[in-house]
């Protein structure tokens, strides 16, 4: 079985910001994520919070469920979509449902759903890079 890590993740305007803050109440160490929209506040060795700045519009208010969510992220993986896909598939097979459309984007494949009692989270696969697993160009 594949590991699974678990984190809760935040959308943020201001992402850069609110990592700052978050990594004060927790005594914990802001790192740059994928890109200068996405940070990691690591404040132990197995948990983290991810703030991010959302590639579309995803909160128009603070209903919005959307906003603070927790984060299940397998192992990354060459084709992310694909294994987004079959782990999705499993997950509808006990009763969950996908709240938004899965999509991929330059740092791996995402999907929101909802658990069979309507509670949000985000399941996302980072892309392997190549240079990542040491492989030899052909």
């Amino acid at each position: 079985m594949d590991l699974i890590g678990t984190s809760f993740l935040i959308a943020s305007a201001k992402p850069r910001e609110l990592s700052q803050f978050y990594a004060l109440v927790c005594n914990g160490k802001v790192i740059k994520g994928f890109n200068s929209n996405h940070y990691l506040i690591m404040y132990s060795e197995n948990y983290k919070i991810q703030i991010y700045k959302p590639s579309t519009e995803i909160f128009k208010s603070v209903e919005e469920p959307l906003v603070f969510s927790i984060c299940f992220q397998k192992e990354p993986s060459l084709d992310p979509s694909f294994k987004l896909k079959e782990w999705c598939d499993e997950l509808i097979a006990l009763g969950s449902q996908t709240y938004k459309k899965p999509r991929a984007e330059s740092f791996g494949a995402e999907a929101w759903m909802s658990d069979p009692e309507g509670n949000y989270f985000l399941l996302f696969v980072p892309l392997l890079r190549v240079d990542e697993k040491n492989i030899n160009k052909i």
